[in-house]
């Protein structure tokens, strides 16, 4: 009978872990977080399309602390980089360099994943800089 119980425990155990289960480790705390800043990312990008860029900034805002959460630095610096767009069409420069260089703070966390996108923050990070007045 105790066999049978340890057995039923680990099997429970197995299932929550490999479920992403919060109370095992945490991980599904930091799935929800990662799965939410995805899907902020989604609508943001689709508000940025329609040229709605007070609702695209507020969904990117909300990326970077689920991002962290998650353990995704990728998405962080998507929504930076989302945010910069926003302020460089408003013309505010400075928020713009702002936020390019918090969504390169993290790059060696998510650079392998995505070297290009580096390199296209940097090259924006650049031309904004480039626009500033010395």
């Amino acid at each position: 009978m105790l066999a049978l119980g340890i057995i039923v425990a680990v099997a429970i155990l197995l299932v929550a872990i490999t479920s992403g289960h919060s109370g095992v480790g945490g991980r599904g705390n930091s799935r929800r977080a990662f799965e939410q800043a995805d899907a902020l990312l989604l609508k943001a990008e689709g508000a940025m399309m329609r040229g709605q860029y007070d609702a695209a900034y507020s969904l990117y805002a909300q990326v970077p602390r689920l991002a962290v959460q998650s353990g995704c630095y990728l998405f962080e610096a998507e929504a930076f980089y989302g945010m910069a767009r926003i302020h460089e069409k408003k013309g505010d420069l400075p928020a713009a360099r702002q936020a390019l260089e918090s969504a390169l703070a993290n790059r060696k966390m998510w650079a392998d994943e995505k070297p290009n996108f580096e390199r296209l923050i940097s090259n924006m990070l650049d031309d904004v800089n480039r626009k500033l007045p010395k």
